[in-house]
């Protein structure tokens, strides 16, 4: 990680307690979460640590690189990397896979743009600060992280429900480079990226699913926002809805055509049924031979960007795990 001076005008920007270390970050946070193990609550002091975990190829040092030191427990796990100056903890990183890596929330010098969305480690909790009742996801042990899901994804011998499953567990979020190549690298997708590469991959490798991408404009309420994605979405939906376009596939299973909707994860897959729409009722285009301007098209036509957006900010904060 050489110092590298230059700060990009998009970039989220960090530093320890002493400034002496800077970094940047050249893409957004994948997810956020907060961790309850014994490790994280002796380094911290505290009954979690909160961290937000991003692709380590993202992540530039600034200034400091001399400062900062390493650390890993003598057992194993993920390498600690802190200020050897003020003692100032910020990140930490897969020792095998510098790509895996995780920053501090308290270390961004403003709002990160993520929220923790999940707790990991709480079959070790401190007995001495009970975990809120915030609706969060919950592990006893480690979050998985989706590197798994990526070898699902590319693996030319997963079956169809390895694949969906794989689709459906990345998180959600909008890569920096809004393609099927950027929601591999930066392992997240939304209902556009993660439906084109799911109806090519059908198609190269079931052919007989012959997949079909769908484009549905509907009207979303607060009502049903809240039923779908919970409270904090519901909260960015105006009065009257808002209108957006989703996108799905529909394939052929056991001699029938099914819906299937990956945007986010939900109870397992049984391989014929349908997945329930991650949106509401509406009007249906199925797509033709350039779905990504037919749906650019259609979101002219009938969006509100001013209240889309947002929309879509609270999606990928909320990681329903995280339509749009």
């Amino acid at each position: 990680m050489p110092d590298s001076p230059a700060v990009s005008d998009s970039a989220l920007t960090g530093a320890c307690l002493c400034e002496g270390v800077r970094f940047e970050l050249t893409a957004p946070p994948l997810t956020a979460g907060y961790c309850h193990c014994t490790r994280c609550q002796r380094r911290t002091g505290t009954a979690s640590s909160a961290q937000a975990r991003i692709d380590g190829r993202t992540l530039r040092l600034l200034q400091g690189e001399g400062l900062l030191k390493m650390w890993r427990h003598p057992e194993g796990g993920h390498e600690k990397l802190f200020c050897s100056e003020c003692g100032a903890h910020l990140f930490s990183r897969d020792a095998e896979d510098h790509t895996q890596m995780s920053v501090r929330l308290g270390a961004f010098d403003g709002d990160p743009g993520i929220r923790p969305s999940w707790r990991s480690f709480v079959a070790y909790a401190a007995p001495w600060e009970p975990i809120p009742d915030d609706g969060l996801e919950r592990y006893d042990e480690a979050k998985p992280r989706p590197a798994a899901c990526i070898d699902a994804l590319l693996s030319a011998d997963a079956s169809l429900l390895d694949l969906v499953e794989a689709v459906r567990a990345l998180p959600y979020g909008r890569p920096s480079d809004r393609t099927v190549e950027g929601m591999l690298r930066e392992q997240r997708g939304t209902c556009s990226t993660k439906h084109l590469f799911l109806a090519r991959v059908l198609a190269e490798r079931f052919p007989e699913t012959e997949p079909l991408i769908v484009h549905r404009v509907y009207t979303l309420d607060r009502a049903r926002a809240h039923e779908l994605f919970g409270a904090g979405v519901a909260e960015v939906i105006p009065e009257d809805g808002l209108v957006d376009v989703h996108r799905y596939i529909t394939a052929r299973l056991h001699g029938r055509r099914v819906e299937i909707d990956t945007t986010f994860p939900g109870t397992a897959w049984d391989g014929c049924s349908a997945l329930p729409l991650a949106c509401g009722p509406g009007e249906d285009y199925p797509a033709g031979e350039n779905p990504d301007a037919e749906k650019r098209a259609l979101q002219e036509q009938h969006c509100d960007p001013a209240i889309r957006e947002p929309f879509i900010a609270a999606l990928a904060s909320a990681d329903a795990d995280d339509g749009g």
